[in-house]
């Protein structure tokens, strides 16, 4: 399972990518990045899940219009709970198959990814673990 994060907020994208390998340790590759470009989008199956955090505002509208290019990825959307409910209902209504309130509370995170489509894969995926890639300069 390859997990794409856009998010410009360290503790979440770490605590997701924490989450995902403690939780699954047989998972696959999470990619943290702050905006999506051409190189994280190669191909339809570059990933089986892709997360967007809200505190992005405009550009993850735009960035969640992007991603429904690919119409089997699952989108999670991560809310402010002080935010614009509109923005949560606009993109439940353009493609988002879940979304999450900050703070994100972990057992929330490991039932929502459970119910997502394909999600399931983590549980059985044969792949060897893969570190976290944070192309935005950081470590994880």
């Amino acid at each position: 399972m390859n997990i794409l994060i856009i998010s410009r907020d360290q503790a979440t994208s770490s605590l997701i990518s924490n989450v995902v390998q403690m939780r699954w340790p047989e998972s696959g590759k999470v990619v943290i990045v702050h905006k999506l470009d051409k190189t994280q989008m190669i191909g339809q199956d570059a990933y089986d899940l892709a997360i967007v955090d809200g505190d992005l505002k405009r550009p993850a509208m735009g960035i969640i219009s992007r991603l429904r290019k690919y119409p089997n990825l699952p989108l999670l959307f991560v809310a402010d709970p002080h935010g614009d409910q509109m923005e949560t209902a606009w993109v439940l209504n353009h493609g988002c198959t879940d979304y999450l309130f900050k703070p994100i509370n972990v057992d929330d995170l490991i039932s929502t990814l459970e119910s997502m489509d394909g999600v399931a894969r983590l549980r059985t995926s044969p792949s060897a673990r893969f570190p976290v890639i944070n192309l935005n300069g950081s470590k994880n």
